[in-house]
């Protein structure tokens, strides 16, 4: 019943609805203390248990789609999370900021156990991490600034733990859609730095949070560069993803 009112509350839309809002911080909150809480994270990822679910995910139209599904706990939980940073879109840096605190504690959970939950949605993750970093750094963002630097910090932590150890998180074939996805997107990574080297140029602990990534393109940048040199036309994104 959590999951099934978490997606619905999750995808309001923003401020216009204070009640509702308040609703989805809220729920924030409480997710934040069941991953917390160590019996409910270790029902959460046991690979035997299957679990019947039901997500509402809003349309276009404004309707409301019931999807049914039955399996493991924790790609639905992620799911739900998911849906948070994905309808809302940066509208409330600090409720973002829980959400992807959230996140952060069922991965840390996964490696610390060192657990691969089947089924766990990674590329829609990455997806929304890496829009949510190019909005907060835009100079047509307008959030206060300290909030903002806070977000792109815990952004850039999340996304560290998969660049520094993702084989402990996913299968192979994951790790390489990720690394095809940062070297698909390093105009975002050069922009990142620019922009903590303009609005926070004396944040020690920001220029350690990009370093992973950036060590990762000096490495990958060359192999995919001196492929798509090699060849007549644009590589295609299974050429780009076998140089990787």
């Amino acid at each position: 019943q959590l999951l099934t009112f978490s997606s619905i509350v999750f995808q309001q839309k923003g401020r216009k609805d204070v009640e509702g809002w308040t609703f989805a911080q809220l729920t924030l909150v409480i997710w934040q203390c069941l991953l917390e809480n160590g019996p409910f994270a270790a029902v959460l990822f046991l690979p035997n248990v299957m679990v019947s679910t039901t997500i509402y995910r809003k349309l276009p139209s404004s309707r409301f789609q019931r999807c049914d599904s039955a399996g493991p706990l924790a790609p639905a939980v992620l799911q739900v999370l998911l849906l948070f940073l994905n309808r809302n879109r940066l509208r409330d840096v600090h409720a973002h900021h829980k959400c992807v605190e959230d996140i952060e504690i069922l991965v840390l959970y996964c490696r610390e156990k060192c657990l691969q939950p089947p089924g766990m949605p990674w590329d829609d993750l990455w997806e929304a991490l890496l829009y949510l970093l190019g909005v907060a750094t835009a100079d047509s963002f307008d959030g206060e600034p300290s909030s903002v630097n806070l977000l792109v910090k815990r952004l850039c932590s999340l996304l560290n733990l998969f660049v520094e150890f993702g084989e402990e998180l996913m299968p192979e074939v994951d790790v390489d859609r990720l690394f095809y996805e940062l070297v698909r997107q390093r105009p975002l990574s050069d922009r990142l730095e620019l922009w903590a080297a303009k609005v926070h140029p004396e944040d020690a602990e920001l220029r350690a949070l990009l370093r992973p990534t950036r060590t990762l393109l000096a490495e990958l940048s060359p192999v995919v560069d001196g492929m798509v040199a090699s060849l007549k036309a644009a590589p295609s994104a299974e050429q780009v993803m076998a140089a990787v």
